[in-house]
């Protein structure tokens, strides 16, 4: 019983410090590897959370209805400006890089597939992510209020270039990458719901401005009840939320899918022209 004893523990021994070993030299070769299912989850949380406090301020201060106003009112002036700024401007980033993460996962499924990778697909689809994402920006560093022209084209940018997005990726993942139906079929669905909320966004607004042309759309923050274009201003602005709600809701389900990868950062090395010089 003591002979198994010590055998047993030199055992234990020695697969410790293999193991120890073996860590050491993995941390020393992937130490800067990080899971990426957090990437859409902080994008998320912190785009819904820039949306609500954005909206709560607003609401407490008075700047706007808490009848569905415009996202943009909500974010017009200070301070609640400076939230959905700075909001924006992480969340912009963040999708940039989810955007960055997903082209590389779908170009290394398909980089096998010789002349039948979808090569044209694959840059449209890096293409409207980064649409999407610099007009978020732009959306979050031009208030409405301080530049309207500007801040319309980005929100265009944003709108259009995620939906376009969305509809690419699940055209990839359904026909290219082969992914079950579980992984494709809710961001179907949420891409029609973008088209449809888009729709009747566009609808709304444009019938808004038709019942009542003479009325500024900064003043839009600020309709009550007894307007006569209370209705057609809660359709759009509803349909708006909506459809950036739905955004979000779609990267959240990259979360699974990048959960199976990782990102290595850059190592840093020595310049050539530097090394020429000492020589």
């Amino acid at each position: 019983m003591k002979t198994m004893f010590l055998t047993t523990t030199r055992t234990q021994a020695l697969t410790r410090g293999f193991l120890i070993d073996l860590w050491n030299s993995h941390m020393s070769v992937s130490c800067f590897h990080v899971g990426l299912s957090w990437v859409p989850i902080l994008l998320a949380m912190t785009l819904s959370s820039t949306l609500f406090i954005s909206y709560i301020l607003a609401i407490y201060k008075g700047s706007v209805e808490p009848d569905f106003p415009m996202i943009s009112a909500t974010g017009a002036v200070p301070p609640e400006s400076c939230i959905f700024s700075q909001g924006l401007n992480m969340s912009a980033f963040l999708s940039l890089l989810c955007c960055y993460i997903w082209y590389g996962i779908a170009s290394q499924q398909t980089k096998y597939m010789g002349t039948k990778q979808p090569r044209c697909l694959l840059k449209w689809c890096r293409i409207a992510g980064i649409i999407g994402s610099l007009g978020l920006s732009i959306v979050g560093n031009f208030q409405q209020k301080s530049v309207e022209v500007v801040h319309v084209i980005g929100a265009v940018m944003a709108f259009i270039g995620s939906i376009a997005y969305i509809l690419i990726t699940t055209h990839l993942c359904r026909r290219y990458l082969g992914y079950h139906s579980y992984y494709w079929a809710p961001r179907l669905c949420i891409g029609i719901g973008c088209i449809l909320s888009g729709i009747s966004f566009v609808g709304c607004k444009m019938a808004l401005h038709l019942k009542n042309p003479d009325r500024p759309s900064r003043s839009l923050a600020r309709i009550l009840p007894s307007d006569p274009v209370y209705a057609e201003s809660v359709c759009s602005s509803s349909s708006e939320w909506i459809l950036g709600f739905l955004i979000i809701i779609f990267f959240l389900t990259l979360a699974p899918e990048f959960r199976r990868y990782a990102l290595q950062l850059p190592e840093l090395v020595g310049s050539s022209v530097v090394k020429q010089e000492e020589t």
